[in-house]
């Protein structure tokens, strides 16, 4: 993980996910967007792995965890989370900065 800030009731966080895989991405035959030639993308279905959901996952219920133990049983989380993909090397600067 990246900089992170907790906040009273929410945490900002950077967290950086890296896949490295040889195989190339399947396509479907069907081609959405013929004027732009764009191709669709096969949805993965199933259990899914190394991607932002399940490190979320993994992370409240790693705190949750330790906050029964602790016998804390107030409402810890909410059910879904703000998501922002950072592009570019430029955009993680300013997102850096801002979150100082």
């Amino acid at each position: 993980m990246g900089k992170f800030t907790v906040m009273p009731n929410h945490i900002h966080g950077i967290i950086f996910i890296h896949k490295h895989s040889k195989e190339p991405l399947q396509l479907v035959s069907e081609v959405i967007f013929s004027k732009f030639n764009l191709p669709v993308l096969k949805n993965s279905f199933g259990p899914q792995k190394e991607n932002l959901g399940s490190v979320i996952r993994g992370f409240k219920s790693a705190v949750t965890t330790r906050e029964r133990k602790r016998g804390n049983t107030a409402k810890i989380w909410q059910p879904k989370f703000h998501e922002h993909i950072i592009r570019n090397q430029e955009e993680l600067l300013r997102m850096k900065i801002t979150s100082a």
